[in-house]
């Protein structure tokens, strides 16, 4: 049985650990959004998980440190996701882990930048006043939420990969291989 062993698993293995401090931080990040924009609105009906975090974004100044690490957490992902895609030739003798990566390099593109956003919060600028920059900040949240999803399934594939170059047969020493 002819075996190919997935090349650059050292990369693979830093995006899924950068993956970990945006999962934990989006999906109260988001919650948060999406509670100033129904609040604004009038329509109480979303989630309230961020207040339930043991760093509650109750003030501006924590909302902008919520953000600011949610955004450098993410720039250390597209630098690791640059990297692999660096050496995307590579994965040929694996089409899906390929095409999961073209696709998840995609979707990571699509996510808006948030600097001009998070330059207008450090200067005062209120969210429940100012729709635009919420629009913006809830865009950024929702496509990392699409970029994380895209992130599970690649791992999936690497561990389904994984499974599959593994071969176990039993011959006369009753050796496993591996």
């Amino acid at each position: 049985m002819n075996k190919a062993y997935l090349p650059h698993q050292n990369l693979f293995d830093e995006l899924q650990i950068s993956i970990i401090p945006i999962s934990k931080e989006l999906l109260v990040t988001n919650s948060l959004l999406k509670w100033i924009k129904s609040t604004s609105e009038q329509n109480l009906t979303h989630n309230f998980a961020w207040m339930l975090s043991k760093e509650l974004a109750d003030s501006p100044k924590k909302q902008i440190e919520l953000l600011t690490n949610l955004r450098t957490h993410t720039k250390e992902y597209g630098n690791h996701l640059k990297q692999l895609m660096l050496h995307i030739l590579e994965f040929s003798h694996f089409k899906p882990i390929e095409k999961a990566l073209i696709s998840l390099h995609k979707t990571y593109l699509e996510v808006p930048s948030i600097d001009k956003e998070m330059h207008l919060l450090y200067l005062g600028t209120d969210l429940f006043e100012n729709k635009e920059l919420l629009t913006k900040l809830l865009l950024f949240t929702e496509k990392l939420l699409e970029v994380k999803e895209l992130n599970h399934q690649l791992k999936k594939l690497l561990i389904d990969s994984l499974i599959q170059n593994l071969s176990f047969s039993l011959n006369k020493s009753t050796k496993i291989e591996f």
